[in-house]
C-alpha cells in the first residue's frame, strides 16, 4: 500500500525529513528524523507549506524569526537556506524570484491523501501510521500562523482519515470501531452532524437504540 516518494517532509509530528532505507523502495514513517533546530524546523516546515511554490523571502523571514527578526533578515536566512541544504541536498531547495521553494520532495500530509484516496482498509492503517506526535508543537510558542497552519492541514487530513476508516468499519460491520472513530469527532467538534450521525448508526449497529436515541 506504500505511496511512492524518494524524500519526504514529515509535519504529522516533529518536523523531520526521511529518505527511504532501501534505494527505490518507498520512505516509510520510520525512516524520518527529526530536525534539529528550530529555525531550521521553522524554515523547512514554510518551505513544506507551500506545496512546491515560491514563497518570498519576507514570507520566510516572518515564519523563522516571527516578532524578532536578526538584523540583517536576508543573510540569516542565506545562512539558514544553505544549512538545510545540507540536510536535503542542495537539489531539493531551488532559489525562485525573491524566494524559494522545495524541489523533488513531498510531505507526509501529501501521502497520507494518497493513501486516503485509495480507500481500502490496507491503505487508511498505513495512513494512520503516518502521525508520530501533535503537529506543529515543536515550532515554539511563537511561531503563529505558521504552527497554525501545519495544524490546519493536519487537521483536515485526520479528520478525512477519521471519515473514511468510518466509512469502511461501517461496511465489514465493524460497529465498534466505527463507534469509536465517531466519539472522537463529536469531540473534536460537537456541531458536526455527520459525525453525530454516524455515531447514531454506529450504536445501532450494536444494539444500543436507546444511546442512538440519546444522540439524536
Amino acid at each position: 500500500v506504500p505511496v511512492p516518494a524518494t524524500t519526504v517532509i514529515g509535519l504529522l509530528g516533529p518536523v523531520a525529513t526521511g529518505v527511504s532505507a532501501t534505494p527505490g523502495s518507498p520512505v516509510a514513517p520510520e525512516d524520518l528524523v527529526t530536525i534539529p533546530g528550530i529555525r531550521a524546523k521553522r524554515l523547512l516546515a514554510s518551505l513544506a507549506l507551500g506545496g512546491g511554490r515560491t514563497r518570498s523571502s519576507e514570507r520566510l523571514i516572518d515564519d523563522v524569526w516571527a516578532d524578532a527578526p536578526p538584523r540583517s533578515p536576508g543573510a540569516a536566512l542565506h545562512t539558514q537556506i544553505s544549512r538545510l541544504r545540507t540536510i536535503l541536498g542542495a537539489g531539493h531547495i531551488e532559489a525562485s524570484g525573491n524566494g524559494y521553494r522545495l524541489v523533488g520532495i513531498r510531505t507526509d500530509v501529501e501521502l497520507v491523501e494518497e493513501l486516503i484516496a485509495q480507500g481500502d482498509a490496507a491503505a487508511l492503517d498505513a495512513a494512520l501510521s503516518w502521525w508520530r506526535g501533535e503537529p506543529g508543537d515543536d515550532l515554539g510558542d511563537d511561531a503563529e500562523p505558521l504552527a497554525g497552519e501545519v495544524r490546519a492541514r493536519a487537521a483536515h487530513a485526520e479528520d478525512a482519515l477519521d471519515r473514511a476508516r468510518s466509512v469502511v468499519a461501517m461496511n465489514s460491520g465493524d460497529y465498534v470501531t466505527a463507534r469509536s472513530i465517531a466519539e472522537k469527532r463529536c469531540a473534536r467538534d460537537p456541531l458536526d452532524e455527520t459525525a453525530a450521525s454516524d455515531l447514531m448508526r454506529a450504536l445501532a449497529g450494536e444494539g444500543r437504540v436507546a444511546d442512538a436515541l440519546a444522540v439524536f
